[in-house]
């Protein structure tokens, strides 16, 4: 993307950024490995993610407890049991790509504002997206295009990561949401 300046080059890197993160999300399940730390390659912290992922999502699976799930709310709603507002049925379809796209750069400036105020400390996996942005820098020779770049990378892999668990893996319909009431198969076992 950096070499040839072609967008579409962009959005190949971000999805393939986005697919690799999805893949190391598999390893926070196991014991520590450098395979977990692929994850940072995107603006996410795997140490703050792999802590969230457990205690939240893996504790309390689409129910209202479930971070993953409840924090898209106002601006989502995806328990199908929530009451959807008018808003929410057409308009959020338009806006949510835009909320997708940024929330690796929202993640990523909240991790520096608590750096900063002393809350957290700095890791050296935080700066690996610095890191590349000066690669992608040095590559380009212009900081505007660089900057233009690695932000495409970065929003389309943001896209990527949220939207996925939202279409695929996570709300099917046939599996247990918030308000759901048990099925025969649950109640059998």
């Amino acid at each position: 993307s950096a070499h040839t300046t072609n967008i579409l080059v962009g959005i190949v890197s971000g999805i393939f950024l986005g697919m690799v993160q999805s893949l190391s999300h598999n390893f926070f399940h196991q014991k520590p490995s450098w395979r977990m730390y692929i994850w940072d390659l995107s603006l996410l912290s795997s140490r703050v993610w792999r802590i969230s992922h457990a205690f939240s999502h893996h504790l309390y699976t689409s129910t209202y407890y479930d971070l993953e799930l409840a924090s898209w709310e106002p601006f989502a709603v995806f328990v199908p049991a929530t009451p959807k507002t008018a808003i929410h049925k057409y308009l959020a379809p338009c806006y949510i790509l835009i909320i997708y796209c940024l929330v690796h750069f929202v993640e990523y400036g909240k991790k520096f504002v608590l750096i900063l105020n002393g809350v957290e400390r700095l890791h050296p996996e935080n700066l690996i997206p610095v890191i590349e942005f000066i690669a992608v820098w040095i590559v380009n020779r212009n900081v505007l295009t660089s900057l233009y770049l690695w932000c495409n990378v970065h929003a389309i892999s943001s896209i990527w990561l949220t939207l996925l668990p939202q279409i695929s893996t996570h709300r099917h319909p046939g599996l247990y949401h918030a308000g759901d009431l048990p099925s025969e198969a649950t109640i059998r076992n």
